[in-house]
């Protein structure tokens, strides 16, 4: 059984997480597009529509209280990023840049509307495995993601001298 959450925490966890990563896409955005490369294969414009891709899926989790989503989960990590990447190659960027904002605003009152209970319990949730915890669904998706992904864009300022 996973540890239970304390919403207000969790709730505040995922708000400065967040914040975080805003902070450190606006720096990197001061100083480069969109469309620059800051690894391998992924462009700033790729991170932001990346995780964008992940709080919608959030979103229909919690809107459905159920564990459906993208046929994307059933890939392995790396070939389900591959996919979203090519989908979402293409993103019109002043789109991107709305999305990235108002997609969080809405997964944010959606978890703002769910119970401790809720969040600790997956009997809530259709489909989900008994031995999940709803809050560890949401949290690698949320804060846990914006945290690797600070990480990411800050290795690049600090490589890039920034």
């Amino acid at each position: 059984m996973n540890k239970k959450i304390i919403r207000e925490e969790f709730l505040a966890n995922i708000h400065n997480t967040r914040t975080e990563l805003e902070g450190t896409v606006e720096k990197v955005l001061e100083k480069y597009s969109l469309d620059h490369k800051i690894a391998k294969v992924w462009r700033v414009k790729d991170v932001l529509a990346h995780i964008v891709w992940y709080e919608e899926q959030m979103i229909e989790l919690i809107e459905e209280m159920a564990l459906r989503g993208s046929e994307y989960w059933l890939l392995d990590l790396p070939n389900r990023n591959n996919h979203i990447l090519k989908d979402l190659y293409n993103y019109d960027e002043q789109k991107l840049l709305v999305d990235f904002k108002s997609t969080h605003l809405k997964l944010f009152k959606l978890m703002e509307s769910l119970t401790e209970d809720q969040l600790n319990n997956s009997k809530y949730f259709a489909e989900m495995p008994s031995d999940w915890s709803p809050s560890s669904v949401i949290a690698s998706n949320t804060n846990e993601h914006y945290e690797s992904h600070t990480r990411q864009l800050s290795k690049f300022l600090d490589i890039s001298g920034e």
